[in-house]
């Protein structure tokens, strides 16, 4: 157990205790839940440092992305660059770029062509031509730069 959680780590100490995979998942996604709403920093840390389950830990990463993201996407990106494993890196554009073009699809048009990696700007450009609410003609004058 991780401390300086404050009161999170008796909730987690209690999750840990739960032996159904599903009831212990429905507790995480609870105290995340929660805890975003005073440190999401915090959450962040205890989830990415989860190593010793990583089926909790993958589901806590796409509980966090699906509850924050469409606050600040581009801090939860820099966020996920920072995830070793690359498979769950690459969920994670991916949870970034669908809440980010479901949340705020026109701030994302607005940056679209300065985010990085490429590999989520060209994610984020593809979804532009499926999104209600999008300046299209702004998309394409966007995709009409690429190389």
């Amino acid at each position: 157990m991780m401390s300086g959680y404050g009161t999170e780590d008796s909730a987690l100490a209690a999750m840990r205790g739960i032996s159904s995979p599903q009831h212990k998942e429905s507790a995480l996604r609870a105290i995340l839940g929660i805890w975003t709403k005073s440190d999401a920093d915090a959450a962040w840390q205890y989830i990415t440092a989860m190593e010793d389950d990583s089926v909790l830990q993958e589901a806590g990463i796409e509980m966090l992305l699906g509850l924050n993201v469409g606050a600040d996407p581009l801090r939860y990106l820099a966020w996920a660059e920072q995830l070793d494993d690359v498979f769950l890196r690459e969920k994670a554009r991916l949870a970034i770029g669908d809440s980010w073009m479901s949340k705020d699809p026109q701030g994302a048009l607005a940056v679209v062509m300065t985010v990085e990696p490429k590999r989520l700007r060209d994610y984020l450009l593809s979804k532009l031509c499926y999104r209600d609410g999008v300046d299209h003609t702004t998309g394409l004058a966007a995709v009409a730069t690429l190389p």
